[in-house]
């Protein structure tokens, strides 16, 4: 059993095979080894080796590889979960919107146009009303109508500041979604009154900002609409962007959101 003992050594150092030779006059065949190492998806660099431990890392070599591959995560990561939670938001309000869409339009064939609506400001009467027109072709969850319960309170312009609202308004109507979307309608205007909806994607879950979770909408000329056109309403690079805009900017870009 030597040979083998000290074939086995031979493959770790050349002088110990040279040392082998010479003291058995033998001149041993070690069949080259082939190694393999990957250098990037799909690449792999393949070498032949007579000494077994070429064929390895050293530990050295193996921690600056992870250290490398950790910077490369920790600058790329924020990146794309950035880019996934933004395609995700985009999908959520795609649907809401779908979904009033769909309710105005059946509300509109049961009950009329909006002018038949009775829209008044400050009655929550009259806006109850309203919602109770909507309401049968949604799937309503929760309904809080002008109680806490269906809306995370405060809650935020695009800018950071705050809308210093604290507690439902006591005209607007409250509901929350069989999905978890939060919604609360609110009819605004003494003269020409306008029914506006609010819709909170991910319920009361923060960021509880307009353009980031929240998104606003007004019922005109007969179907739902983005609350305004105003690009510069939905800037996150300007200090008075509300982000009220930001439904018309999303919709305006193919339904991404790209700011």
């Amino acid at each position: 059993m030597p040979p083998e003992k000290v074939g086995w050594a031979c493959f770790s150092q050349d002088k110990k095979i040279e040392k082998y030779e010479a003291s058995t006059k033998q001149t041993l065949s070690h069949p080259k080894r082939k190694c393999t190492f990957s250098l990037a998806k799909a690449v792999t660099y393949v070498f032949t080796s007579n000494n077994i431990r070429r064929c390895a890392f050293t530990l050295a070599e193996v921690l600056i590889t992870l250290g490398i591959i950790g910077i490369v995560a920790a600058m790329t990561l924020p990146t794309i979960i950035s880019k996934t939670q933004k395609k995700d938001r985009a999908v959520k309000l795609k649907k809401v919107y779908s979904v009033l869409s769909q309710a105005i339009q059946q509300t509109l064939v049961e009950d009329g146009t909006t002018e038949n609506w009775k829209l008044v400001d400050y009655d929550f009467q009259a806006t109850e009303s309203t919602v109770k027109k909507i309401i049968p072709y949604l799937k309503v969850a929760q309904n809080c109508k002008n109680q806490r319960g269906c809306w995370a309170f405060p809650y935020y312009y695009q800018n950071g500041n705050s809308t210093n609202i604290n507690t439902p308004n006591q005209y607007s109507y409250y509901i929350t979604l069989a999905d978890g979307t939060n919604i609360f309608f609110d009819i605004v205007g003494t003269t020409n009154a306008q029914l506006f909806i609010y819709t909170d994607i991910n319920g009361n879950k923060k960021p509880n900002t307009f353009g980031d979770d929240i998104f606003a909408f007004k019922i005109k000329n007969n179907k739902i609409e983005p609350y305004s056109t105003n690009l510069d309403a939905c800037d996150p690079s300007k200090n008075n962007s509300n982000g009220m805009s930001c439904v018309y900017r999303i919709m305006q870009d193919n339904w991404e959101i790209k700011y």
